[in-house]
């Protein structure tokens, strides 16, 4: 894939990737280390552990979510190194959609709820009971069917974002099992990984699998709420004691 195409546009960065997008397609991308923010701790570039790994994690997943669950995600495009050495991911672009923990900055239904400046009360609860709804009927038991007898994906382990806040091993080796022990858990299931539709507020989409792992059913960690997902990274007790399961 060539860098930077004549109809992509920006969208955001993150600490280490860089969002754009065109028409119809969604691009994840690494970002040079010499645009990258400094690392108050070393004086260098922020390094994320894996990168690599989670790009190739991400596509390989979207591929088993879309071909062995009715869950819908993303279908990928693309996935691999451009000219410049930098990875990237291409996906379809969600149409006509807002994340879950947008909802509030403004009315979807201006016509129904008549709220036409600021943040609508009522979106919010639609959207909050709709992403609900969707985590517990759809997404939850369609990831429950996903059994796998070990918990690497491509060779290699990326446990969730929470898991590393309290343990910061620089390799995890996979855990295997003589039978099926393990379901897909997506590692970052909360709004803001969630698309809904702008008309309706019903989920669309499911996005981010690049903490997706194979793990035990305990770790299917969700949150309707983005506070109550980040809630969750403080409970080092729960996280810990999850921790030792794959000791």
């Amino acid at each position: 894939m060539a860098s930077i195409s004549p109809d992509e546009r920006f969208s955001v960065n993150s600490d280490e990737r860089c969002y754009s997008f065109t028409d119809t397609t969604f691009i994840k991308r690494e970002r040079p280390l010499d645009e990258r923010p400094i690392n108050k701790w070393t004086g260098e570039p922020v390094v994320i552990p894996w990168l690599p790994e989670r790009f190739q994690n991400e596509a390989t997943v979207l591929e088993i979510i879309a071909n062995r669950t009715k869950i819908p995600v993303p279908k990928v495009k693309d996935v691999g190194r451009d000219s410049s050495g930098r990875w990237y991911l291409v996906t379809e672009l969600v149409q006509n959609a807002v994340r879950a923990d947008m909802v509030d900055d403004r009315c979807w239904m201006q016509q129904d709820h008549g709220v036409y400046e600021g943040s609508c009360t009522a979106c919010i609860d639609i959207a909050q009971t709709n992403t609900d709804q969707f985590i517990k009927g759809t997404i939850l038991p369609w990831l429950s069917t996903l059994r796998f007898n070990s918990t690497a994906i491509n060779g290699f382990m990326i446990p969730p974002l929470w898991v590393l806040r309290y343990d910061k091993r620089p390799t995890w080796v996979p855990k295997s099992s003589t039978s099926d022990d393990f379901v897909i858990v997506h590692g970052d299931l909360g709004p803001h990984n969630i698309m809904l539709d702008q008309n309706t507020l019903w989920p669309v989409a499911v996005i981010d699998w690049e903490y997706a792992c194979p793990l035990p059913p305990a770790f299917q960690r969700w949150s309707a709420t983005r506070k109550g997902w980040f809630s969750l990274y403080d409970d080092e007790q729960l996280i810990r004691g999850l921790i030792a399961e794959l000791s």
